[in-house]
């Protein structure tokens, strides 16, 4: 009768430490998945579109300090004709890059934090949220033929390299975190698993 006791005793430990087990390995892998799911669907795609954004950003202000540097001092040997059709060659590649760039991935992004914003830390979304925002705004004034008198003289500053840093952070500790060891994936499981994330 003892034995059988002690027997059933093990059993059901056993069964109870390997069910335990089972829950952790299930909450370590959720926590993966999520983890995934975040980098895959939100942040990986948004640090993209930024990143691209910026980098055509940075082309543009290149292309401008070359060309005030070759054609705007009066001892340059080149004539007004050839002056002018620099600047306009330069104002249209500004409009192509904000034309074919720039807006189109600042309507990708907004369709990604439509569907994807539940997975963006608060102040990542509230950011990206007013950033395109900002920019609809900017972009409709713009388009609109307005007399010189109501124009603002000088557009805001863009916020987009603000915005992609803070982006890159938690894109960062998202792929850090997921590319952990299995110990810090097992802390993190057995954090998930009280914290109700």
């Amino acid at each position: 009768m003892g034995n059988s006791l002690a027997s059933l005793g093990y059993f059901c430990v056993g069964t109870l430490f390997g069910l335990a087990a089972m829950a952790l390995v299930f909450a370590v892998a959720r926590r993966r998945r999520a983890l995934d799911v975040a980098l895959s669907n939100a942040y990986g795609p948004l640090h993209a579109l930024l990143d691209e954004n910026e980098a055509a950003r940075r082309r543009v202000v290149e292309v401008e300090e070359r060309l005030m540097s070759t054609y705007a001092s009066e001892s340059s040997p080149y004539s007004p004709e050839q002056k002018k059709a620099a600047a306009e060659a330069f104002l249209a590649l500004e409009a192509a890059m904000l034309a074919r760039v720039i807006n189109p991935n600042r309507e990708r992004m907004r369709a990604v934090v439509a569907e994807w914003g539940h997975l963006l830390r608060d102040d990542d979304y509230l950011a990206l949220s007013a950033e395109l925002a900002r920019a609809t705004t900017a972009r409709v004034l713009a388009e609109t033929d307005l007399p010189k008198e109501l124009r603002e003289e000088r557009p805001a500053a863009d916020r987009e390299a603000d915005v992609l840093e803070q982006v890159r952070g938690a894109y960062l500790e998202l792929s850090r975190r997921r590319r952990a060891g299995f110990l810090s994936a097992l802390a993190q499981g057995v954090k998930h698993i009280f914290s109700g994330e």
